[in-house]
């Protein structure tokens, strides 16, 4: 937990020097701690970002989105069908896609994007993340591993508690422990958001933050 704020804002730089470099299809979404049909919630905020979607809108606009995005990507109409199909029961719309598909189609439609540019899937809270979608990203790294599509999953380390195995025997995986900050760095990092903050005040954050970035932040 004391480093999601370092680590969000070192994705960011990265999400725009990216930009800078060259094109980069990139998408972000945050599992929910608690709520009803959220099992993969955080693919569904990726794909209507994708597709210019609130979640708001209604399933006609839904379809029409999915259909335009669709094609753009997918040239072979018949394979266009198919993702189409598990885009939209991702998307809580009954389109008939058969279960047992759904983690091939979506891997597909990540896989189509590639093929253009590098994809980057960015997983927040990770932790929170059920079976479901554990799965699923497990899928995509097994079998996706052929396309230029980068996976960044930001959990605390309950996700060892579900899955102590995560990342186990998959090729070019990093796993990346982020420590609490040192209390010269929390200074510093206090200094930069609020210069002149009086040193009381710096003294009591940093104490009470114990090296967490968060509470830091939040705090100010």
């Amino acid at each position: 937990p004391a480093g999601i704020g370092k680590t969000r804002l070192a994705w960011e730089f990265l999400k725009y020097v990216d930009g800078l470099v060259e094109p980069v299809w990139w998408h972000d979404g945050r599992s929910p701690a608690y709520g009803d049909g959220i099992s993969f919630w955080a693919l569904g905020e990726m794909v209507r970002g994708r597709a210019q979607l609130a979640e708001t809108d209604d399933e006609s606009t839904t379809r029409t989105q999915i259909a335009t995005l669709l094609a753009q990507h997918l040239p072979d109409e018949d394979e266009r069908r198919w993702v189409e199909a598990a885009l939209l029961t991702l998307l809580g719309v009954d389109a008939g896609a058969p279960s047992d598909e759904l983690f091939a189609a979506w891997r597909t439609f990540f896989e189509r994007l590639a093929a253009s540019a590098p994809v980057v899937l960015v997983f927040e809270d990770f932790h929170f993340a059920d079976s479901g979608l554990l799965d699923f990203v497990d899928h995509l790294l097994e079998w996706g591993r052929n396309a230029p599509i980068y996976v960044l999953t930001l959990a605390r380390p309950d996700l060892l508690d579900k899955r102590p195995d995560w990342g186990a025997g998959k090729r070019n995986f990093v796993a990346l422990a982020l420590d609490p900050l040192s209390p010269q760095a929390m200074r510093e990092l206090l200094a930069g958001l609020v210069p002149g903050l009086p040193e009381a005040a710096t003294g009591h954050i940093v104490e009470r933050a114990d090296g967490s970035t968060l509470y830091a932040v939040e705090t100010v």
